[in-house]
């Protein structure tokens, strides 16, 4: 598939729980944040932050699967509970059967009680917002709309 076969629409941004956070942005593919585990590389949760999360489509119709688990792995390590502050999630490529339904459904098992905005246009989709990874953000998601300061 070429990168023009992907979605090359814009979507609906998606509140998933309301709120209002800041904090340093942190995250990316999850597939690759998840191997930053255990090296000098991985971030310190050691200050509020943001976390910006997409998956990819390569574990197929596991990829809801792969999402759940490398998330539920990067909020065990030290201080991420503690310390997360607001999540945005990236929109799912259309080939890993990944509903928004789901996500929402993924998301309320992991007893996450910050802001998160969800099927936002980064990652592994076009169109693509590039983000500052290791920048001081605010994010408000409210019914009313969605905002996002860098």
């Amino acid at each position: 598939m070429s990168n023009s076969d992907k979605h090359t629409h814009k979507t609906q941004w998606t509140v998933l729980q309301e709120g209002e956070a800041e904090g340093v942005l942190l995250g990316g593919n999850l597939g690759t944040f998840y191997l930053l585990q255990g090296t000098e590389c991985q971030p310190a949760f050691n200050k509020p932050f943001i976390l910006a999360m997409e998956e990819d489509n390569q574990s197929g119709d596991y990829t809801a699967h792969e999402f759940a688990r490398h998330l539920e792995s990067i909020l065990q390590l030290p201080n991420a509970r503690k310390n997360l502050r607001g999540m945005l999630i990236g929109r799912f490529e259309s080939g890993g059967l990944v509903a928004d339904k789901l996500v929402h459904e993924i998301i309320a098992t992991k007893n996450i009680r910050v802001p998160v905005v969800a099927n936002m246009d980064f990652g592994h989709t076009i169109p693509m917002l590039s983000l500052p990874i290791g920048g001081h953000i605010k994010m408000s998601a409210l019914s009313n709309g969605i905002t996002i300061q860098l």
